[in-house]
C-alpha cells in the first residue's frame, strides 16, 4: 500500500486474512513473490531488497549506472537478473543553448554472479527525432518511462514505454530491435479492437496461451477509459487482435499504475491504479478478479474512508473555505472538479489528470444544469434558491 498515512506490506492467506505485515515507509514498492522469492524497492536507498519466504534479505540489487528504477525486477530462473534505469545527456538540436534528453531507458542483464552481461541503451537504438509526441523545443526532453519488463518465449525481451504507447520486443543478445507495437513508430495493425489498441498502458506480459496481456490505462481514448485486455500477436505478419477486454463497471480511467495478471484457473486479476473518482472510490474498489466471461468473482470493497491528498509545487494564496453553499450541499462533483481545474496550476501532476478534472466539471456542469432544468419546469425550488441561470461556465 502506498498510503500516505499507513503504507505498508503485508501478505494475506487464500482466505484474505492477514499473515504479515510491516509499516514500510517508502522501502516498500512493488512488493511481491518473484520466481520462489519475494521482492521490493527500497525508494531510500534506491535498490531492490530481495526476500526469502520467511522475509530475511538475502540480497540487494542494482544497475551500475543511473539511477536504478522501482518499476520491474525479473528475477531469473538461472540466478541472474535483470534491472532497468534511467540516464541523461545533453544535446544540441537547433537552438543556441544544449538541452538536457533525461529518463533515457537502460535495461540491464546480470549473471548469478553480478557480472553485467547485457546493456540495452534507448539511445544506442532509437532517435527522440522520431516521435512527435515529444517537445523537442523544451530545455529539458523528457524521453521514456519504461513501467515493465518481460522474459519473451523465445528468450527476447518485451518493454514497455508508457511515455510513446509503445511496446518493444529486443534481441537478448544483440540489442536490436525486433518489433515495436503502438506509438508514433507502430509496425501493428490492430484488429477487432474498437479503441484501435492501446495508450499510457502498464504491465505487459506473455501469457501461457502465447498471448500477451496489459493494463489498459486509455487517458487518450475518447472517452478516456482504462481496461485489462489481451491481444493475439501474429508477429510474421504484423497484426495484434483484441481477443477479450474487461472495463470496470464504473468506467474507471486511471491516470498512472495498474496491472493485469492472468490466473491459473484462467480469471484475471486486475489492479486498476491510480484514479481520481469519489463516488467510485466510495462504492467500489481497486482490486478485482473476473472470470473470462467476465462476471466479477472478487472485488474487496473498501471499508475505510479515502483521503485526498495535494502536493504542492507552490503556496496559493487563499484557497480555504469554511462556507457551506448550494453546490457543496447539492452537486458536490460540480464544485470539487471545478475546484480542481482552477487549482491545476498548484499541485503536481501530469496535464492527462488536468483534462480528466475539465472534462468531468463540464459532465457534472451538464448534468447540474439538466437537472436545475428540470426543477424549474416543476416549480421545484420553494426554499427560494435561485436555481437558473448559472452564467459562468468556470468554478
Amino acid at each position: 500500500s502506498m498510503s500516505s498515512t499507513n503504507p505498508h506490506m503485508a501478505i494475506f492467506n487464500d482466505s484474505l486474512s492477514l499473515e504479515w505485515s510491516v509499516n514500510h515507509g517508502d522501502r516498500g514498492f512493488d512488493f511481491r513473490e518473484n520466481n520462489g522469492k519475494l521482492s521490493f524497492y527500497d525508494k531510500y536507498q534506491s535498490f531492490w531488497v530481495v526476500s526469502d519466504r520467511l522475509m530475511q534479505e538475502v540480497d540487494t540489487l542494482s544497475c551500475s549506472r543511473g539511477k536504478t528504477d522501482y518499476h520491474d525486477i525479473r528475477l531469473l530462473d538461472d540466478g541472474g537478473y535483470i534491472l532497468q534505469c534511467y540516464d541523461s545527456t545533453w544535446v544540441m538540436i537547433d537552438g543556441p543553448m544544449p538541452q538536457l534528453v533525461r529518463d533515457i531507458l537502460i535495461i540491464q542483464e546480470f549473471d548469478s554472479n553480478d557480472n553485467l552481461i547485457l546493456e540495452w541503451d534507448a539511445m544506442d537504438y532509437l532517435s527522440i527525432y522520431d516521435y512527435p509526441d515529444l517537445n523537442l523545443s523544451a530545455p529539458e526532453i523528457t524521453f521514456m518511462h519504461g513501467n515493465s519488463i518481460e522474459v519473451d518465449f523465445d528468450n527476447n525481451l518485451l518493454l514497455s514505454n508508457r511515455t510513446s504507447n509503445e511496446v518493444f520486443k529486443i534481441d537478448r543478445l544483440t540489442g536490436d530491435i525486433i518489433w515495436i507495437m503502438g506509438g508514433p513508430l507502430n509496425e501493428f495493425r490492430f484488429d477487432n479492437d474498437p479503441l484501435g489498441g492501446f495508450n499510457k498502458q502498464h504491465d505487459v506480459r506473455r501469457i501461457a496461451n502465447g498471448n500477451i496481456t496489459m493494463f489498459d490505462n486509455g487517458t487518450q481514448h475518447s472517452p478516456m477509459i482504462s481496461r485489462a485486455v489481451e491481444y493475439f500477436v501474429d508477429e510474421v505478419n504484423k497484426r495484434a487482435v483484441l481477443i477479450w477486454s474487461y472495463t470496470h463497471p464504473d468506467n474507471v480511467a486511471a491516470m498512472s499504475m495498474g496491472s493485469v495478471q492472468r490466473l491459473p484457473n484462467q480469471n484475471t486479476l486486475i489492479n486498476w491504479g491510480f484514479f481520481f473518482e469519489t463516488e467510485i472510490l466510495e462504492i467500489g474498489a481497486h482490486i478485482m478478479e473476473v472470470d473470462y466471461d467476465k462476471n466479477i468473482v472478487f472485488a474487496p470493497i473498501p471499508d475505510q474512508a479515502y483521503d485526498i491528498q495535494m502536493n504542492y509545487i507552490r503556496d496559493p494564496e487563499h484557497f480555504t473555505s469554511t462556507q457551506s453553499t448550494f453546490l457543496s450541499q447539492h452537486a458536490e462533483n460540480l464544485l470539487l472538479y471545478g475546484v480542481l481545474v482552477e487549482c491545476f496550476s498548484y499541485l503536481k501532476g501530469p496535464m492527462d489528470m488536468y483534462k480528466l478534472y475539465q472534462e468531468k466539471y463540464n459532465e457534472s456542469m451538464q448534468a447540474f444544469m439538466l437537472t436545475q432544468m428540470g426543477k424549474r419546469r416543476r416549480a421545484d425550488y420553494d426554499d427560494g434558491v435561485m436555481r437558473l441561470p448559472v452564467q459562468s461556465p468556470s468554478p
